[in-house]
């Protein structure tokens, strides 16, 4: 193994404990200063297609910004994983409830019916990790299963997390795509 995999496994352990260690108040309360920040920022409010994530528990849970769909402001994806490619494609929803099923991953995600909406046409995408630093790294969880979706995206790709998950540094690998914006509830910065 690499030093970059080596530190990467090392920084993944940390930040799950991290994590672990919110409370689920805590996690609520921050989840809602989040959606806030992003509601207040220009870019989302320009950006039309939108591919958006179903949080894990340690996650934040920006699932509010899905209300979007009822009025028709925005056009929502969601990733929906396909066993046969071993990848993720951005999967358009209508409707909350039922466009969505449990995958793979026991996550939620668009049903098969939902058509998948080429990367490339995403005006901006809001991306989960474990951790994230101030040059737009993030730390996912080693699958690259982001970073193979990221790779044909050109519109905004924002890290979304707590202010916990912020490092100094995260190794790089060949593979790792650059985010351009990182958000958390305190903080908004461009890479």
């Amino acid at each position: 193994m690499t030093r970059e995999i080596l530190d990467k496994t090392a920084l993944r352990a940390q930040m799950k404990q991290t994590l672990a260690a919110l409370t689920v108040e805590e996690k609520k309360y921050l989840s809602r200063k989040l959606v806030e920040k992003i509601e207040a920022w220009q870019e989302w409010r320009y950006a039309k297609n939108i591919l958006l994530f179903m949080p894990l528990p340690s996650e934040p849970d920006i699932r509010q910004l899905m209300g979007y769909l009822a009025d028709n402001q925005k056009s929502i994806s969601l990733p929906r994983f396909d066993p046969n490619t071993q990848q993720y494609c951005a999967a358009k929803i209508s409707h909350i409830t039922s466009d969505l099923r449990y995958g793979q991953f026991k996550i939620l995600e668009p049903s098969p019916e939902c058509a998948c909406v080429p990367i490339n046409q995403l005006d901006m995408i809001l991306v989960p990790g474990l951790g994230f630093d101030l040059q737009g790294r993030r730390l996912g969880r080693g699958k690259g299963f982001y970073d193979r979706l990221l790779s044909a995206a050109t519109g905004l790709r924002c890290g979304v997390g707590f202010d916990e998950q912020i490092l100094p540094n995260i190794p790089v690998e060949a593979h790792d795509v650059k985010l351009d914006w990182v958000l958390t509830p305190a903080r908004l910065f461009g890479t």
